[in-house]
């Protein structure tokens, strides 16, 4: 048996974390969310929200510095994310892209820890690491449909499937990126082949 790394432990946590974060915000987002509104500051607000997690996620692939291929991968992604975002008319419901994003984003990148561990130890790869795309994505959709039963039982509060969907698109969205820019980012380290002389 592999035992858990460093990184992969911090990333579980990570997720643990922001997951109890958003289960235990249920219960009083909803006051600070109309006093927003109230003063037309909610949508200033989510797109500071959205801005402050873009400026990371620049800063993060700047240090990694990225090939051409990888740039264009995240480019793409980034183009559909917005034009996703951009589609979803309550502001409030946007935030759902951030919350379930990232903590599918956290699973995926944990799953990818684990499966290359085992691989580097020649063990034989568990279910969850064999596909951790859809692991991370199931995982996240199950956390997200956890957010609306909670939602179900709290005063105030409602069950919505489309909100059940919505984390499933962000936690989709989040790990295909992830895994394109991987993709990409092998293409952009593969050693070229040497011109054949004419």
């Amino acid at each position: 048996m592999v035992a858990m790394a460093a990184r992969e432990k911090r990333l579980w946590i990570q997720a643990a974390l922001v997951q109890l974060l958003i289960y235990a915000s249920l219960a009083y987002v909803r006051a600070p969310s109309d006093w927003l509104r109230e003063r037309n500051l909610l949508r200033l607000t989510v797109g500071l929200l959205f801005a402050i997690a873009v400026a990371l996620v620049v800063r993060q692939v700047a240090r990694s510095r990225p090939g051409p291929r990888e740039l264009l991968a995240l480019a793409a992604f980034g183009l559909i994310s917005l034009v996703f975002l951009l589609r979803i008319r309550q502001v409030e419901e946007r935030v759902h892209l951030l919350e379930y994003g990232l903590v599918t984003g956290l699973i995926y990148a944990a799953l990818l820890e684990r499966r290359a561990r085992l691989i580097a130890a020649d063990a034989r790869p568990l279910a969850l690491t064999r596909f951790p795309a859809l692991a991370a994505i199931a995982i996240g959709g199950l956390l997200g449909w956890g957010d609306e039963l909670i939602q179900w039982v709290l005063p105030e509060r409602y069950y919505a499937l489309s909100d059940v969907a919505l984390n499933v698109a962000a936690g989709t969205l989040v790990v295909l990126a992830m895994a394109a820019r991987r993709w990409a980012r092998r293409l952009d380290q593969a050693p070229t082949a040497p011109d054949t002389p004419r």
